[in-house]
């Protein structure tokens, strides 16, 4: 028995010859649909994920801005940003694939620090400010005597540590010096009645 096949797109043939029987041959053909096959791209690429550079941010009374980094899996994962603090606390930035969230805050003129939250691409990323500097030194300052050592440390609230003090208008009395820390300290030599303002800056600026 012999057996010959071929095959192309529309059908299977397979003939099946047999011996001769009564001086007929027999022959058999089958034919065989086939249906076509079509494999398409395999584009799929797993669930998204998700994660930013940092999760919170710390920032001075001033109005600012700043963004942050958002990572995807993928470039086809897309991703929102919202804030819950829109008063004084927004945030642009959507996309496909990784890219950067902007973020912007308006100053603080409380005393109190605030915080706001954003959730960008199903993250949390805290944002905390600080209050507005403050100098809390009363006004006028204690006496000072001719030729006795004097020491005053001017204080601060808000803002961001460290602060920086200086004099920026009027002088201080012959003997006294203000350091950048804020204390006011030496021996007077003549008396007098001094006027002076003195400013301090730590993220942002107040003067007194």
């Amino acid at each position: 028995m012999q057996m010959n096949t071929s095959r192309n797109a529309n059908e299977f043939k397979q003939t099946v010859r047999s011996g001769s029987t009564s001086g007929r041959q027999i022959r058999k053909l089958l034919l065989l649909g086939i249906a076509p096959l079509l494999i398409a791209g395999n584009t799929w690429a797993g669930p998204c994920t998700y994660t930013l550079t940092a999760s919170s941010a710390s920032v001075s009374a001033a109005a600012g801005s700043s963004s942050v980094n958002v990572t995807t899996s993928a470039n086809h994962c897309s991703w929102t940003a919202s804030s819950n603090a829109s008063s004084w606390l927004t945030v642009t930035g959507s996309g496909r694939g990784s890219g950067l969230a902007s973020y912007s805050w308006q100053a603080n003129t409380g005393t109190s620090p605030r915080t706001g939250t954003l959730t960008i691409a199903g993250q949390t990323f805290t944002v905390n400010q600080a209050a507005a500097l403050t100098i809390t030194t009363a006004s006028p300052l204690p006496a000072a005597t001719v030729g006795v050592a004097y020491s005053q440390t001017f204080t601060a609230t808000g803002g961001t540590t460290p602060y920086t003090w200086s004099i920026i208008t009027g002088s201080l009395p012959a003997g006294l010096t203000l350091s950048g820390g804020g204390v006011l300290s030496g021996t007077p030599t003549t008396a007098t009645t001094a006027s002076f303002t003195v400013q301090c800056t730590g993220g942002s600026t107040t003067n007194k």
